[in-house]
């Protein structure tokens, strides 16, 4: 008996686990093809996803088939981009985040979070660098500054996309930062530490994104707080009305319904002036 086998046999099976499930992912990390394009003369790096990958994994592991696919995709994700980030709602067309995926990654910590991940599931996608937090909130500020920083030298700006592929973290960060920062969203006034602005307009942090939010509640929502804090009437009594009918039916995010109690929004009958 080789000396490999000795020391598998003598490891606790969690320990199989993530041993296992370290060499299968890195190994899907490393399959890289360089296939030559006879016409034009150029070298294409293509990634290999064969379903032997993730049937391997399966076998190893004792994965559920379908869990095992899609870790297989996440390999394959961050081999592109360089971490296991997936954003929650990537577009279906992109390139980089198999359809679903993102939601999947975001179950898989909902699942954790639910004591119903099993231990060699936790095992494989920790093997990945995977996070089992994404709060903003709880990211190291001189952490994201510097992620900002090396944005801002890529591309020229700090305009990062909510939903930037390339590293999710980054832009749903900045997304929170503007939140706290606009007073429109925090009942007149903002939220975001003295010193913590001071040290984002020192790298001339962007306050407004490319692009606002055109939705209709966040257009309507914009006139109505804006006329709160300076106090005039309701502009748009209908709006107020089906914000009201939307909470009713549960369609109203908590997220909006605490943008609205921080301007004491009437919930239960028509405003006054």
């Amino acid at each position: 008996m080789g000396l490999l086998q000795k020391l598998w046999q003598r490891l606790q099976n969690h320990d199989r686990w993530l041993v296992a499930s370290v060499s299968l992912v890195s190994g899907i990390l490393m399959v890289r093809a360089m296939v030559h394009n006879r016409r034009g003369g150029a070298i294409k790096d293509t990634t290999l996803l064969p379903e032997e990958k993730a049937k391997a994994l399966a076998a190893t592991l004792g994965l559920n088939p379908r869990f095992s696919q899609r870790l297989v995709e996440l390999a394959v994700f961050k081999a592109r981009v360089g971490h296991a980030d997936v954003p929650l709602e990537s577009a279906s067309g992109s390139e980089l985040v198999p359809k679903g995926l993102g939601k999947w990654v975001y179950s898989q910590r909902k699942r954790k979070a639910d004591g119903k991940l099993q231990a060699a599931e936790e095992a494989a996608l920790t093997s990945l660098g995977f996070r089992w937090k994404l709060d903003p909130d709880e990211m190291d500020v001189s952490e994201m500054i510097e992620r900002l920083v090396a944005y801002k030298g890529q591309f020229g700006d700090t305009l990062v996309p909510k939903k930037y592929e390339s590293d999710p973290l980054l832009g749903a960060w900045v997304a929170a930062i503007r939140r706290k920062a606009d007073p429109l969203l925090n009942g007149g006034e903002s939220i975001l530490d003295v010193e913590l602005k001071e040290r984002l307009d020192r790298v001339c942090f962007s306050w407004e994104p490319a692009k606002r939010c055109g939705s209709n509640f966040m257009t309507g929502f914009r006139i109505w707080s804006e006329a709160k804090s300076n106090g005039m009437p309701v502009p748009d009594e209908k709006w107020c009305e089906l914000q009201r009918e939307a909470r009713r039916q549960g369609k109203l995010s908590e997220q909006r319904v605490a943008y609205l109690d921080k301007f004491a929004f009437e919930w239960n009958s028509g405003e006054q002036a």
